[in-house]
């Protein structure tokens, strides 16, 4: 559970990182 919770937010902070550099 806590590993799925990891990978989570690690793929959240993944597509903001993208996000931000697109824009």
């Amino acid at each position: 559970m806590l590993l799925q919770c990891i990978i989570k937010s690690s793929s959240t902070v993944t597509v903001i990182t993208v996000f931000n550099k697109v824009k």
